[in-house]
């Protein structure tokens, strides 16, 4: 009865090897995307919205809130650094440039441009957080 067993779980694994069936995160791949709109804190969007209850105490959930209404969660990497400290960056019309994971809202920031006067202009390559004891200072590069 044992090999009987053994022989069945081979032969439905080849089966399925065989039959080309895939698994469930085969093929699904970040979507590329360019969106135009403002960095937001997505609690406090959903607050005004749709009256969300929200205390007054609560940490920032960044995202971004395109010019067609679409809320996007923003991933926090080295390029998207800036977007979650830059006060005047947070308040200006942004162009990101990325990817959007299958089934999710989550973006990845890959580029970051301004639209100043019907110009688009590269708003920054690198982003660095200079720290001393007094106080914080931002460098572009």
């Amino acid at each position: 009865m044992h090999r009987f067993n053994w022989f069945s779980s081979i032969f439905l694994i080849l089966t399925l090897f065989l039959s080309g069936a895939k698994t469930t995160n085969e093929g699904l791949k970040p979507k590329e995307v360019e969106l135009h709109g403002k960095v937001v804190c997505l609690a406090e969007a959903m607050h005004e919205k749709y009256k969300v209850e929200l205390s007054t105490e609560h940490e920032h959930l960044y995202g971004v809130k395109t010019n067609d209404d679409k809320y996007f969660t923003l991933l926090r990497t080295s390029l998207s650094e800036a977007l979650f400290v830059d006060k005047q960056l947070q308040e200006k019309d942004l162009i990101f440039k990325g990817r959007v994971f299958p089934n999710t809202q989550l973006l990845e920031v890959m580029r970051i441009q301004s639209l100043i006067n019907g110009v688009v202009h590269q708003y920054l390559r690198h982003f660095y957080v200079l720290q001393s004891n007094e106080n914080i200072g931002l460098l572009y590069n």
